[in-house]
């Protein structure tokens, strides 16, 4: 049997099939996420170091910037009217229990900062200023990496 040469497929022809394939591939992808065959934590936290190592190959190209560099203004007006305000608000929405026990959480930390915060000259000079805008800093340094959800 002789070996028959497959032609390419005109690119028109791959567009037409990415988007009829990926418009009917939703049921598949949901059914993937709720029944994977790995915990994305587990295999995330295996794969760090590729990880990291593919970010420092990346930044020593410059890959990351070349790649913002290619993106129009048009693609990106294009992408925000498109997806943008509603998938922005489905997460929010989606996200909103999670940023409330955030909140709940760091709510009274925050004022508890606040209120130590030296008041007695408000409207104090230049250096008054200063080191109760320090002493802020450093109190909400300090709870850095605490709060997260």
């Amino acid at each position: 049997m002789a070996l028959t040469t497959r032609k390419v497929k005109p690119a028109t022809a791959w567009l037409s099939q990415y988007k009829s394939r990926v418009g009917s591939s939703g049921a598949a992808w949901s059914a993937g996420v709720q029944n994977p065959r790995v915990d994305f934590r587990k295999a995330g936290a295996a794969a760090q170091a590729d990880w990291f190592a593919g970010v420092q190959a990346a930044y020593s190209a410059g890959t990351y910037a070349k790649g913002l560099e290619a993106v129009t203004d048009a693609e990106l007006n294009t992408a925000y009217t498109t997806y943008g305000p509603a998938n922005y608000q489905t997460q929010t929405v989606a996200k909103a229990a999670k940023y409330g026990a955030y909140a709940s959480e760091f709510a009274p930390v925050l004022e508890n900062i606040i209120t130590s915060l030296d008041t007695s000259n408000p409207r104090g000079d230049y250096n008054s200023n200063k080191q109760r805008a320090a002493a802020f800093l450093d109190a909400m340094h300090a709870t850095k990496g605490k709060y997260k959800q």
